[in-house]
């Protein structure tokens, strides 16, 4: 990880909108099980998170299974019930004016990441390597050395 990032001290969600400051980014696509529990708190087994650092832009998708659970666990989030993840996402990212999107590159398969693109029109896909993974193992290793 880049010695740019400075994450000693910071909440997981703290750490979410420096990431996206720093790269330049509107928003993080979040799609592994460990970082949208890392973030959101919520322990469902099906999920995805839209990251964004306007007031309102916590948003966490999940099918009908979770949603009730959704908004137990991750109160501050807003919950949004899919039939399809990838049209949900595309309209919340279209409806906010999103252009450029981190997403986690090596959680995305590569079929999925072409029907998001084929979803999305405009808005620009930025693949992260492992920062959110990185800053997620550096919190808790620092919780070891106490």
């Amino acid at each position: 990880m880049s010695s740019s990032y400075k994450f000693v001290g910071l909440s997981p969600l703290d750490r979410a909108y420096r990431i996206i400051k720093k790269k330049n980014l509107e928003a993080l696509l979040i799609t592994s099980r460990e970082n949208t529990r890392y973030l959101s708190g919520f322990t469902g087994s099906d999920s995805t998170l839209l990251v964004t650092p306007d007031k309102n832009g916590l948003h966490l998708f999940c099918d009908s299974r979770y949603t009730e659970q959704a908004k137990d666990e991750s109160p501050e989030w807003r919950v949004i019930e899919y039939k399809q993840v990838v049209d949900a996402v595309a309209k919340s990212i279209s409806d906010l004016k999103l252009m450029k999107i981190g997403f986690e590159s090596r959680h995305i398969s590569y079929n999925l990441y072409h029907r998001y693109i084929e979803a999305l029109d405009k808005p620009v896909l930025v693949p992260l390597d492992r920062i959110i993974d990185s800053i997620r193992v550096s919190r808790r290793n620092r919780k070891y050395r106490r």
